[in-house]
């Protein structure tokens, strides 16, 4: 199938829209988004398939907005050999219609359903249909890549074709079907045991369940006749630890009956003993507090003295000396200020005449440029007119030129050499044309040809009164009488316009070194220094009367200053100090003796009582210690045993209930051990297990005829799958070659048996990245490339390949290399164009494409 032209009218938002197609090569289809690019393609496939009476929403949807007129598409194509233009408008009602004319003029126009049903023939008999959607690449797809499916005969036949015939791998088709039905019988579809084996399976688990479930209960019944023989051996045993324990139980209670009396007295001894050393600690406190008052007011009565020493030491500082210093510290600051201030006023006054200064100058390169532009308006000049006029003038003069050699009487005069004067002028091919008639001069000398004038004369001499007209109008505009005045004027007016360029130029050189912004930036900051200094210092500095000290004696004057203020600091700090330590030591000495005023007065007889005491309460307490020792030593000769008599009252009771339990489980296993007696389980078991036997076997066997089907089965596949497997190599041979203009000689590619790509190594040593895995610019251009590898492999008069919008996604760098594979996929490199394949790319941006050649179709406008 060849692709000619499409016309589009009221399409969507196209009122009328005409695109040619390159029948051999490639065409580009440039233009901005809403321009009508993929209405174009819409198009297309809806004039092949669709009936112009369709009421399907993608055909009414295509009707313009607010137009009582059908969507016309007209297609130019060649099918099946067969050149014809398809003709439908779809439209309501009777707006509706189609007509098929065919190139050669040998065969009638088809109109409505017969029209459409010729086509729907051709595309079926000569088209592959499926394989033009998959080779198709449209905006708003998903990148994946090209796939392999049925129907796509063009391709396979190609691929089987490069894979160097059939494969006879794929003959015996009847022996799979034969598999595959021996398979069915044991297998559903999805792999599953068919019905009938599940059932046998379940009937052999329900067996083997039943069987299980006897052979529990008669390992139950052995179970229970050991369980009694235990519990009578637990029975006796614990009646047995149950004397025993009771025995032991009176022998502890007595014993601590007698551990409990020896406790009591030695408790009353040591309440008596926790009592007098409760005194001993008390008298203790008192003899240390006594002891601790001494003590502070001797320590208070050493610091009063301390203090009054350090107070009687303690020199004075000179006041006056101290307000001297300071006095002559400010003396020299203040002058230090003045003349600071003076030297800055002075460096602003000079700051301040610069920027006057770039102001008027500023002022005067303004004026200087706007009376050079008033000048130059002055003059009556346009330089289109002007040229208008020159060119008028050189007309006028050619055709009176031409009049006075078309009519009356011509002098025609010969010269050596070979060349001929007209009129005394040289003759030229111009003037023959106008004589209308061919000039022969045989002999020397003068020939004289009378001509009557020309019908055309008339004709020239209304053209010279429109040009002299014409050329007085321009001098008019101009406000000149001739044309050496316009000279003139153009001359006056040149000098004006460089004058003017030259003061223009001059004043925004000086605005780049002096903007206005800096200057505006300048004088408010000249503003706020202003309002810092005195008014009459400012006064005296622009009179001239300012009186500025050196720099050399502002310096000496600050370093004074600054010694002085260091002289100053340093007295200031000592007067501080000596001040800080007197009232430090005053107060120091106040709280000392507020201290000692509040302590509490020596009593040495109390202190004497005290101590007395201390020494007996130090007596009582050893007395104690040693009859409470004397008391536990009685006390350990009797072991305390109340615990372990209620530990034996606890396990007296634990082994009662022990037993009672054993007891009655006894008698309740031997009831079920008479019922599993007389229930005859052993017989059942044995029948069942030979149900069970037999069933197993059957399915064994039945398991190895079903594994048997499957293994010929997928034995039989496997063939079939390794032949799908050739069709892969020129593939990937082809779609390797492509990817390699695009990524270099390492680019490789894996692909699955339907064609798909599985990964792809796009770097030097790198390693196999899955399709998925990759960026979204190396999946959009793996994906054109897949198409267009099949592509090339077809051959490429079966169906165009439509690419919509590729390249979105690819960097800059990207898209010669693929520019480059395109142009090697469509046979353009080749030596006979005329073989190639047609490539229609539909581009918002005709830059990706600047370097494929072809047909280009640029749109600028979007939808109308």
């Amino acid at each position: 199938m060849r692709l000619h032209s499409i016309t589009l009218k009221d399409y969507r938002g196209i009122t009328e829209r005409h695109v040619d197609f390159d029948d051999h090569g490639i065409t580009v289809i440039a233009g901005p988004n809403q321009s009508g690019k993929s209405s174009v393609i819409e198009a297309i496939n809806l004039v092949l398939t669709e009936k112009a009476t369709s009421t399907k929403n993608a055909v009414t949807a295509i009707r313009r907005s607010g137009v009582d007129r059908p969507a016309i598409v007209e297609f130019d194509a060649t099918i099946g050999g067969e050149r014809f233009t398809l003709r439908k408008e779809f439209g309501r009602g009777r707006q509706a219609g189609t007509t098929l004319t065919f190139a050669t003029g040998n065969k009638a126009v088809l109109r409505g359903d017969p029209a459409h049903n010729y086509v729907q023939d051709l595309l079926r008999d000569h088209e592959d249909m499926a394989l033009f959607a998959a080779l198709s690449f449209l905006q708003g797809k998903d990148l994946s890549s090209f796939e392999l499916t049925d129907g796509q005969s063009a391709l396979q036949a190609a691929l089987d074709a490069a894979a160097n015939g059939n494969d006879d791998t794929l003959s015996g088709d009847h022996l799979l079907d034969a598999a595959q039905a021996e398979f069915d019988q044991y297998f559903t579809t999805t792999g599953r045991l068919t019905k009938e084996r599940t059932n046998e399976l379940k009937r052999e688990k329900t067996l083997s369940e039943e069987a299980s479930e006897l052979a529990e209960h008669v390992a139950e019944t052995e179970r229970t006749a050991q369980q009694l023989d235990d519990l009578e051996q637990q029975r006796e045993h614990l009646a047995n630890q149950r004397a025993e324990t009771e025995a032991r139980l009176q022998d502890l209670t007595a014993q601590a009956a007698a551990h409990a009396e020896h406790q009591r007295q030695k408790a009353a001894l040591e309440a008596q003993l926790r009592t007098t050393e409760a005194q001993l600690a008390a008298a203790t406190s008192r003899v240390q507090a006594d002891d601790d008052l001494a003590q502070q007011h001797a320590a208070i009565s050493e610091r009063i003295t301390r203090i009054e020493q350090q107070q009687a030491e303690l020199t004075q500082v000179d006041d006056a000396e101290l307000h001297q210093l300071i006095e002559q510290r400010d003396q020299l600051a203040a002058a230090a200020a003045h003349y600071t201030q003076t030297a800055e006023i002075m460096d602003f006054l000079r700051r301040e005449r610069l920027h006057h200064e770039e102001e008027a100058q500023a002022e005067r390169l303004a004026q200087a440029a706007k009376q050079a532009s008033d000048h130059l308006h002055s003059i009556p000049h346009d330089v289109e007119v002007y040229r208008h006029a020159e060119q008028l003038r050189a007309d006028i003069e050619g055709l009176q030129h031409v009049l006075a050699v078309s009519s009356g009487t011509i002098t025609v005069t010969p010269l050596p050499g070979g060349d001929v004067l007209c009129n005394g002028s040289p003759l030229t091919s111009a003037h023959t044309e106008i004589i209308s008639r061919s000039l022969s001069i045989e002999v020397p000398g003068h020939v004289t040809i009378t001509l009557h004038p020309a019908a055309e004369a008339a004709e020239r001499d209304a053209q010279l009164s429109r040009l002299t007209a014409d050329y007085q109008e321009a001098l008019d505009s101009l406000h000149v009488a001739d044309w050496s005045q316009a000279c003139r004027q153009a001359d006056e007016w040149q000098e004006a316009n460089r004058a003017h360029q030259d003061a223009a130029a001059e004043c925004r050189a000086f605005a780049t070194l002096h903007p206005e912004s800096r200057r505006l930036e300048e004088a408010h900051q000249l503003t706020q220094e202003c309002a810092g200094f005195p008014s009459d210092l400012l006064d005296q500095g622009r009179a001239g009367t300012l009186n500025v000290l050196p720099k050399a004696d502002v310096d000496e004057l600050q370093s004074a200053f600054t010694e002085a203020q260091q002289r100053a600091e340093v007295a200031l700090r000592n007067y501080e100090v000596s001040a800080s330590k007197r009232d430090l030591l005053a107060q120091e000495l106040a709280a000392a003796q507020q201290e000692y005023a509040q302590l509490d007065p020596l009593d040495q007889a109390a202190r004497t009582a005290h101590q007395e005491k201390l020494a007996s309460l130090t007596t009582a307490v050893a007395t104690q210690r040693a009859e409470l020792a004397q008391c536990e030593n009685c006390t350990a000769a009797f072991a305390d045993t109340t615990e372990e008599a209620a530990d034996n009252t606890s396990t007296l009771a634990t082994l009662r209930s022990f037993y009672d339990d054993v007891d009655s489980k006894y008698h309740r296993l031997q009831g079920v051990l008479d019922t599993h007696m007389s229930a005859g389980y052993h017989a059942a078991l044995v029948e069942k297990r030979a149900q069970h036997r037999d069933l197993h076997e059957h399915i064994q066997r039945t398991t190895a005829a079903a594994d048997a089907a499957r293994l010929l089965r997928d034995t039989l596949l496997a063939a079939r799958q390794r032949a799908a497997a050739r069709y892969q190599t020129p593939y990937v041979k082809t779609l390797t070659r492509l990817g390699q203009r695009v990524w270099g000689d390492h680019f490789s590619v894996t692909v699955a048996d339907n064609l798909t790509i599985v990964s792809a190594v796009t770097r030097p040593n790198g390693i196999p990245i899955a399709y998925s895995d990759l960026s979204t610019g190396t999946r959009e251009q793996l994906a054109v490339l897949s198409r267009l590898a099949c592509y090339q492999l077809v051959d490429q008069g079966h169906v165009p390949v439509i690419l919509d919008d590729i390249l979105g996604y690819s960097d800059p760098t990207r898209r010669e290399d693929m520019a480059a594979a395109i142009e090697t996929a469509t046979s353009l490199a080749t030596s006979d164009p005329a073989m190639a394949g047609q490539l229609i790319i539909f581009t918002c941006d005709s830059s990706r494409f600047a370097s494929v050649p072809g047909k280009h179709h640029i749109w600028e406008q979007p939808l109308d």
